[in-house]
């Protein structure tokens, strides 16, 4: 059975095929009205951008409501014969397993975009790009970033993966790789877009975000789960990351 797109289920398989955590830019949430027939560009630059459907449609490209755009250009679109309300988020990455711009007609959920407009912190914002992303991986035709298939950083990946509590140093990694550890770092920024041990950080933090939803997680005992013997220096990363302490995200749960 197909998880629902806005699941945990769902948007996990997307987020592990990252390079890196995505999180939103400090910009809020934009929302823009559209006249029938109005043009409107949305302002990808250096960055990635979320574009969705909130009311109404668009007619370039074809998208009714809980539909989407990423983009990683400026794009040019149109509305609908009855207008459109659109939804910007913005994101610290340019996502390179993307091409420069990927339309989800549809599966996103249209009720997680009216909560990000509403009210878009960043975890919210974070899970609504993780959904998206999933729909767009899953649908008929759609295939893995390349970085994933590659024959030196793909072995590396998928050990962290398996193991992101473990002390990794480039050297390990390399190991898995086969490969000496000055040409696995390069490789693995060339191909990634960032250095091994920032995508393994990402990778941790994204992981903690994931394991302080728990109903008996602490902070302790997440930070041990991703390989940090310490609390405290955990929870000064975890908020470096994700713009919120741990504390916080577990005070949310409460």
């Amino acid at each position: 059975m197909t998880a629902p797109p806005d699941s945990p289920l769902r948007g996990l398989h997307a987020a592990a095929t990252l390079p890196a955590t995505l999180p939103p830019t400090g910009d809020p949430p934009a929302t823009h009205v559209l006249a029938p027939g109005e043009p409107f560009t949305v302002p990808a630059a250096g960055s990635l951008v979320l574009c969705g459907v909130l009311d109404g449609a668009l007619a370039e490209p074809d998208l009714a409501r809980g539909g989407a755009v990423l983009a990683r250009r400026s794009a040019p679109t149109r509305a609908g014969r009855r207008g459109a309300r659109l939804l910007i988020c913005t994101y610290a990455g340019a996502a390179g397993g993307l091409p420069d711009l990927a339309v989800v007609s549809d599966g996103v959920c249209p009720d997680l975009l009216a909560r990000v407009a509403a009210d878009g912190p960043p975890l919210l914002r974070e899970r609504l790009l993780t959904a998206t992303l999933a729909c767009w991986f899953a649908r008929p035709h759609g295939t893995e970033p390349t970085w994933s298939a590659d024959p030196v950083v793909g072995p590396a990946l998928a050990a962290v993966d398996a193991d992101p509590a473990r002390p990794w140093t480039v050297a390990a990694l390399a190991a898995e790789a086969g490969v000496a550890a000055t040409d696995f770092a390069a490789r693995f920024r060339t191909v990634v877009g960032v250095a091994p041990l920032a995508h393994l950080r990402q990778r941790r933090m994204r992981l903690a975000a994931e394991y302080l939803a728990e109903p008996s997680a602490t902070v302790a005992a997440v930070a041990r789960r991703v390989g940090y013997a310490d609390p405290f220096s955990f929870s000064a990363v975890f908020t470096q990351e994700r713009g919120v302490s741990p504390a916080e995200v577990r005070g949310s749960r409460v």
